[in-house]
């Protein structure tokens, strides 16, 4: 069930408008239609998938209770709780990944084994819940959180629909207390949730969907393609992976917002960074603050030799590539951004080298582009081959996949993001702007992506992590 879809709008109005005629005081009740609710937007894509999803609410709400109630074996019960999350990962994401590689290194070597295995489908979503729900068993065991004693609210905190699969990854410390507390309808927030849906709406169907055709045919002929069509292509699909994960984000926000939950950030303008750590704190934020929390401060964070931060990094990025996907680009993609994030933090940051902000910029995006290669590639050749092309002037300068409408698009992504540069999200007005120019401002934008958006109903990148 797509947010950009007509079923989506119908399932969300039935429920909004059951959600909101609940007694002010029965919060058990709201919190009971928002699980039901949750539980039947995941059902949707297959509804097997909704027991792997209840083992891990359920394995994380039981293992955070014998937590707290049995500290004397909290280690233990939280290495089951692990266990648990990460073995459904394993299985259900990688399985197929080392099998497969382990029976071409095999052939490699001179064992000519054939042996047929199961292909595991990916079950949409289980990178974000599992991480989320993992989390809180986690906070608990610290004792940054008290366990929930209710496991209507426990549910629908990890099931919540509108960022459940696809992020953020929220924290059981910003969204459950929400959560147990009684919602009142605010028409302010609903307001800046409806701007931030139709911003959402707009770079996804305006913009990431009229890259993606684009994307897919220079990535389909890179053989052929010239210079200026790879590199036309590599930045397209950096324009398309960025506007339709952000859009979800914020459609996301928006959708919470119109039912009284506020959701952290996801992005920060992230191509308008000037170096390598500035990109990776504005992407993403919600899963990169989420290894920085669980794996790079427990590793020993900054505060350590120079060798063993280097090893730190390298740990967290090529986890987050491997988190993106079964896939040697991803480990490259990872392992790329380790190299260029360990030597921003070891040595230009520290020595203080001083880089112009105009190429500064230009410089990080061109970098953020390269790695974009490893992660839109089919495999580590193709990567290769489309790399080579991109710096190999015999390829020729001829340029394609450029029309009107595009360009139309990526105008409007880069004026309002650029305009609005320090507010929230790209259509984020200030406040000083008169009242028949912002509504101008709305209707133009809102008969622009009717006009020109692709309805379709292309699913979002982020469903294959």
């Amino acid at each position: 069930m797509l947010f950009n879809s007509f079923v989506f709008l119908c399932f969300f109005a039935v429920f909004f408008a059951i959600y909101w005629s609940m007694p002010r005081k029965a919060l058990y009740w709201q919190n009971a239609v928002l699980l039901l609710a949750s539980y039947v937007f995941y059902g949707w894509w297959d509804w097997r998938y909704l027991s792997l999803i209840s083992i891990a609410s359920l394995t994380s709400y039981l293992g955070a209770k014998w937590i707290e109630d049995k500290p004397s074996y909290k280690k233990p019960i939280l290495l089951v709780v692990l266990g648990v999350h990460l073995s459904m990962l394993a299985y259900f994401k990688y399985a197929g990944f080392f099998v497969s590689s382990l029976l071409l290194a095999l052939n490699k070597i001179g064992f000519n084994v054939d042996v047929i295995y199961l292909q595991i489908a990916l079950p949409v979503g289980i990178s974000f819940f599992t991480f989320q729900s993992l989390s809180y068993a986690i906070d608990v065991y610290r004792q940054k959180l008290t366990a929930s004693r209710s496991w209507i609210e426990f549910f629908s905190f990890v099931s919540f629909f509108p960022q459940l699969v696809a992020g953020p990854i929220e924290r059981a410390g910003n969204l459950l207390p929400q959560i147990q507390k009684q919602r009142v309808f605010n028409f302010e927030n609903a307001g800046r949730g409806l701007q931030l849906i139709l911003w959402g709406l707009i770079k996804k169907m305006m913009v990431a969907d009229a890259c993606a055709p684009v994307v897919d045919s220079v990535f389909s002929n890179y053989e052929t393609a010239s210079l200026v069509d790879l590199w036309w292509g590599v930045f397209l699909f950096g324009v398309q992976i960025y506007c339709d994960f952000s859009a979800y984000s914020e459609m996301a926000m928006g959708l919470a917002l119109l039912l009284g939950f506020q959701l952290m950030q996801n992005f920060n303008y992230p191509y308008f960074a000037t170096n390598i750590q500035s990109f990776w704190k504005r992407w993403h934020i919600s899963l990169t603050t989420w290894f920085k929390d669980y794996i790079f401060l427990p590793l020993g964070g900054s505060r350590v030799g120079k060798g063993r931060l280097l090893f730190n990094i390298f740990i967290v990025f090529l986890i987050s590539g491997l988190w993106h996907g079964a896939n040697f680009t991803f480990l490259a993609w990872g392992f790329y951004h380790a190299v260029l994030y360990g030597i921003y933090v070891v040595w230009v940051a520290k020595w203080q080298i001083r880089i112009p902000g105009l190429f500064a910029w230009f410089f990080t995006f061109i970098c953020v582009l390269i790695g974009w290669v490893f992660f839109r590639a089919a495999d580590i050749g193709q990567a290769g081959t489309f790399m080579e092309g991109m710096f190999s002037p015999q390829r020729g300068f001829a340029i394609h996949y450029v029309d009107a409408k595009l360009l139309m698009s990526l105008a409007i992504l880069v004026i309002f993001e650029w305009v609005h540069r320090h507010r929230n999200f790209g259509l984020d007005l200030k406040p000083g702007i008169a009242q028949p120019v912002r509504w101008s401002l709305y209707l133009m934008l809102l008969t622009l992506w009717l006009v020109y958006a692709n309805f379709d109903e292309q699913a979002f990148i982020y469903f294959d992590f």
